[in-house]
């Protein structure tokens, strides 16, 4: 099976932010790597992007795609662009640096100690009215959540489905992420490394 990465390029409020997924799909042998990311990009406009973006502000511009395969030897990168794609919530953000987390579970066998583990997905810039007294409204809630069940449905990717979940380079493995959720308390980005919920 084949793995693929991607990257999610875009800006809120002038300042840059990245979102990097994994998928496995099905190593196919009638098409190239550049073939198959390019199909990955495809899939994940048709049915991803307006969820996504259904649950970001309105300073959340979308600039393009990266996609690129990471194992079995690697693959080259695709570049798609995405000019005037933009979050539809509502409203500007408060902070680029607070938003709504999505977790998505997955169990660890190739660790030292086989444990679970909570991948993390980063939702930047919290609409203003998203938050009411420190917690999330209702409708925002509603759109983050379609997303999360959005991202659970497999991709349509010609030559069968690429499935969300963690690429671990150190373990060289995939782990499928089959209960993707909200967190329901809003997250930080500290040193815009890791999100800290």
């Amino acid at each position: 099976m084949d793995v693929y990465l991607l990257d999610i390029f875009a800006s809120v409020g002038s300042q840059f932010v990245l979102n990097t997924l994994a998928f496995e799909g099905p190593g196919s042998s009638s098409v190239t790597p550049f073939d198959d990311a390019k199909n990955l990009i495809t899939a994940w406009v048709a049915a991803n992007q307006v969820p996504m973006m259904s649950a970001l502000s309105d300073d959340y511009l979308c600039q393009g795609y990266h996609c690129k395969r990471v194992n079995n030897t690697g693959g080259p990168t695709v570049v798609v662009p995405s000019p005037g794609v933009t979050g539809t919530f509502g409203h500007n953000s408060v902070i680029s640096s607070a938003g709504a987390m999505i977790t998505a579970p997955y169990f660890d066998s190739g660790a030292t100690k086989p444990q679970w583990r909570s991948a993390r997905m980063f939702l930047p810039g919290i609409p203003d009215t998203a938050v009411v007294e420190n917690l999330f409204s209702t409708p925002f809630n509603v759109v983050v959540n379609a997303f999360a069940a959005a991202l659970n449905i497999p991709l349509v990717v010609s030559p069968g489905t690429a499935t969300y979940g963690v690429w671990s380079r150190k373990e060289d493995t995939f782990y499928a992420c089959p209960d993707i959720q909200i967190t329901g308390k809003i997250g930080t980005l500290r040193k815009r490394l890791r999100p800290f919920i």
